[in-house]
């Protein structure tokens, strides 16, 4: 996503045989210095203009695609897309960090293709003024949980993840992308998170604020409430609306909904067989992670805060 316009140049410099030996050297060191320049001060695409290679709008698509989610839908217009959240299922919750929020209805986010005028609202399928705005494809994003890991792991586009809080992150994956980049790790309980997550990084959130950073660069990802196993795997397509990558999560989303309606009917066929009646035992363990459980607990069982960061006292199964 870097410009490089002064490369061409460069080469075409390198081909020049016919200079002689004084100007080809001032011309390499020429060069050199500006390699370093480029190296130390990448020149970054201006946010209003798309970098080269950025994926097109899906101007193929017309109307709500969303077919099985029920906590948001998704309609298209000529260069940008709304996301809507369902005005009775989708709230923010009565836990959210913003006490004037909760129970509030979530408001709409535009997504609109770079290099294209920004929507107003009244435009086509705007319908609120406290819509929120975001120039797509995206170019950098922050998951202050985990929910939305899977979804950027499957539509290959992880490279995209800026920041990331991978204290209970289990993909191998996530995992490795703090070995190759240690600063990738960022806790929603660190003091200058806010500052750090929304560093022009639109932040995966959820209705109770999980990482909220109280910027305009926040985004309710609900996947969790959604119920049903296909409403949650269509979340997919909410991922994919911020990197145009419509086509691809259709056709992941397919794959899916068939691995799980062909386990499903393996599962009514069981059922219907003497003896054979599938049987699931659910089981949850949480280990103690006070540091000082003796002075912290002092007797009490579940999750305390302690000196501002949270932890579990005792081990419940």
């Amino acid at each position: 996503q870097l410009q490089r316009p002064i490369l061409p140049f460069i080469a075409r410099v390198q081909d020049t045989s016919t200079a002689s030996r004084a100007m080809a050297g001032a011309m390499h060191k020429y060069q050199q210095a500006i390699l370093l320049a480029l190296a130390l001060y990448p020149l970054v695409v201006p946010a209003d203009e798309c970098p080269v290679g950025a994926t097109p709008f899906p101007s193929e698509l017309e109307g709500n695609t969303v077919k099985y989610a029920d906590l948001f839908d998704i309609t298209y217009h000529d260069t940008y897309k709304v996301i809507k959240y369902s005005p009775t299922m989708s709230v923010y919750g009565a836990f959210h960090s913003a006490v004037s929020k909760r129970g509030q209805s979530i408001p709409e986010i535009v997504l609109y293709q770079c290099g294209t005028p920004k929507p107003e609202f009244a435009d086509t399928g705007v319908s609120t003024s406290g819509a929120r705005y975001f120039e797509i494809p995206l170019r950098r994003a922050t998951l202050p949980w985990g929910g939305p890991l899977p979804f950027f792991e499957l539509l290959s586009v992880t490279e995209y993840i800026y920041a990331m809080d991978l204290t209970y992150i289990s993909s191998a994956c996530g995992q490795l992308m703090e070995e190759c980049v240690p600063s990738i790790h960022l806790s929603q309980y660190d003091s200058n998170y806010s500052e750090m997550a929304s560093n022009n990084s639109v932040v995966f959130t959820d209705s109770s604020g999980t990482g909220w950073t109280d910027t305009e660069w926040d985004v309710e990802f609900q996947v969790s409430l959604d119920p049903g196993i296909l409403n949650r795997a269509e979340w997919i397509s909410y991922v994919a609306a911020f990197f145009n990558l419509e086509s691809k999560a259709s056709e992941i989303f397919s794959a899916m909904r068939a691995d799980y309606n062909a386990l499903k009917a393996l599962a009514q066929q069981l059922s219907e067989q003497e003896d054979r009646t599938p049987k699931v035992m659910w089981a949850s363990f949480k280990a103690e992670t006070c540091s000082n459980p003796d002075t912290d607990c002092d007797g009490v069982q579940g999750w305390i805060q302690v000196e501002g960061s949270w932890c579990h006292c005792g081990d419940i199964w």
